[in-house]
């Protein structure tokens, strides 16, 4: 053809034709140099740069796709595909708070789209932003008033997440199973109830769930399968999984969630260096979006050290609230933090509240006050200066935190979050009396079950879970600030061992009610039966009867362990640990 198309609408239509039949090829190389061929010829369509964004993104070669992107946008700022690109783009990523503004964008070019109002409200409450998150899903209810296709289907669901987070169960169960009625086999809800039924321990139900997806996507529903502990037969199931996590797309050359999924089972064949390799696959992928440094962790556990003296506390033994009603479950994740709460929460006298980040919070918060009064100090220098009138308040308003929280009036409330190790010195200034339980198992155990999940983890305390050395170095540095503890606030922890746990559970058991202070009872063995939500890594296992193939697991990977060996034993690492 003689004709010309380099400036025209139709060269780049058979440019993206030839394009998309390449990536249908898996020749991603070849229709990587085609899209940049074009795209240096017609620089100004915005569908080559979305399409070469979402290419390079495949390739794991995201700045180069974010550039891309930026040229589109910058070409086309009102265009509300592109806008919801970059928020994909973000989100793949874990970058939620970058993707809000683009959706935000979007939602205002389209206030009358319910997808995005949806979407929006999807990403809120990932972040925890549940006013704004009920605001979009409304809108996005609103809307779709008396429709009954895919549109109402998203906003049904965003509610159902929505009232999952905050809590309302029984309401989000009835919505997704709502969203269901209208369309029986879409992905979302079917996840959705499938993921809320497994925190509520009923995994059975949730199984349910799980199948119906492989109408749609059989991989995908193997993957939910294998979450709940119910694996293919077939080998060549495993396989085609993970054929298709090694798909890229614009979450990378990899799917990692599906690889982690593998892992599980794979070891469950007892193939373990395949469980293995699947597990390095994923983590290399997850680290590759991950800004942390072992070096900057190292130098926060010196200074919590230095700040939380003996004479700190000395200075301060009057201070607090005197309550004995907070309980906090702390140690390494992994460690049996969820088993314990699970455990304690079994009696009738004990309320688990789950994962809080109450005393985290409060710590940012003296961060911030200091910055706005001018001191500019920060956490844990900042504690150095607070009252005795100060801190009196600040546990009262955790207790009563604490207290709305638990609607059976128990006489003790658990807050359980791993990370609060770092925190003992607040938590033991506003609660002098608070029972405090320290989880302990075999670090290289507690190291490869941490390799082994996908935590999702970006910008919070698990961002080193992805690097066995970065593992390596944060169990030492939990140890050497354990080992701080213990020496200033004598007596005021109690260290729970989850080998002694799991081989003899009552004997352990009742140590940890006598040091509460409550009477034994011995329906708390039988916790994998108490109604609560758990939602966390450990989601399946606490609804199981203690189990003792988790011990000394490190043994099936010994001969992959040598630098975290080296890493236990105080040796230095010899790479650049934010590689």
């Amino acid at each position: 053809d003689e004709h010309d198309y380099s400036t025209s609408d139709e060269y780049s239509t058979a440019v993206e034709v030839r394009i998309e039949a390449l990536l249908t090829m898996s020749h991603f190389e070849e229709a990587a140099e085609l899209a940049v061929e074009a795209v240096a010829i017609n620089s100004d369509d915005s569908r080559l740069l979305r399409q070469c964004a979402l290419i390079w993104s495949g390739l794991d070669r995201a700045d180069e796709a974010e550039v891309y992107l930026r040229r589109a946008l910058h070409n086309d700022p009102l265009d509300v595909a592109i806008l919801r690109m970059f928020a994909q783009f973000s989100e793949a990523r874990g970058r939620i708070r970058e993707a809000l503004p683009y959706i935000k964008k979007a939602m205002e070019l389209e206030p009358e789209n319910a997808q995005i109002q949806s979407h929006f409200s999807l990403l809120c409450t990932k972040d925890g932003l549940l006013q704004p998150a009920l605001k979009a899903a409304q809108r996005a209810m609103d809307i779709t008033q008396g429709d009954d296709h895919h549109d109402r289907i998203h906003a049904i669901t965003a509610m159902a997440f929505l009232n999952a987070e905050i809590g309302n169960f029984q309401i989000a169960e009835q919505q997704f199973r709502k969203g269901l009625e209208l369309h029986p086999g879409l992905v979302q809800p079917l996840m959705g109830l499938g993921y809320l039924l497994m925190e509520l321990g009923r995994i059975d139900e949730a199984v349910e769930q799980f199948e119906k997806i492989a109408q749609t996507d059989p991989n995908l529903s193997h993957v939910q399968l294998i979450q709940a502990r119910r694996f293919p037969d077939d080998v060549l199931v495993l396989e085609q999984i993970e054929k298709a996590a090694l798909q890229p797309s614009i979450n990378g050359s990899v799917t990692a969630s599906f690889l982690f999924e593998l892992v599980r089972a794979w070891e469950n064949r007892r193939e373990y260096d395949r469980a293995f390799l699947s597990a390095q696959k994923a983590n290399k992928v997850r680290r590759r979006w991950i800004e942390y440094s072992s070096e900057d962790n190292r130098l926060l556990t010196n200074r919590i050290i230095e700040i939380f003296s003996d004479n700190f506390f000395q200075a301060r033994r009057q201070y607090g609230n005197i309550s004995k009603q907070p309980i906090f479950v702390l140690g390494m994740p992994r460690s049996g933090t969820t088993l314990v709460e699970q455990i304690l929460a079994s009696h009738p006298a004990i309320h688990g509240a789950g994962e809080l980040g109450q005393i985290v919070r409060w710590a940012h918060g003296l961060t911030l006050w200091e910055k706005r009064i001018g001191s500019k100090s920060v956490f844990p220098e900042c504690a150095q200066k607070l009252t005795g009138k100060e801190v009196a308040k600040m546990a009262g308003y955790c207790l009563k935190e604490l207290q709305e929280l638990d609607i059976c009036d128990a006489t003790h409330i658990i807050n359980k979050l791993p990370h609060n190790f770092r925190m003992i010195g607040l938590i033991h200034l506003l609660f002098p009396n608070a029972i405090i339980f320290n989880c302990r198992r075999e670090p290289r155990d507690v190291a490869i079950s941490n390799y082994f999940i996908d935590f999702r983890a970006r910008f919070d305390g698990l961002a080193y879970a992805y690097d066995l050395e970065e593992i390596g170095l944060h169990i030492l540095d939990y140890q050497r600030l354990m080992d701080h503890w213990f020496k200033v606030l004598p007596g005021r922890i109690m260290d729970v061992h989850y080998e002694e746990l799991v081989e003899t559970p009552e004997k352990v058991v009742r140590s940890m009610l006598d040091h509460i202070g409550v009477e034994w009872m011995p329906e708390v063995l039988a916790f994998y039966s108490t109604k609560r939500q758990v939602k966390t890594a450990s989601v399946w296992q606490v609804r199981q009867p203690i189990y003792k193939t988790s011990k000394a697991r490190w043994r099936n990977y010994a001969k992959f362990l040598g630098p975290l060996e080296k890493i236990l034993q105080g040796e230095q690492p010899q790479k650049d640990s934010s590689s």
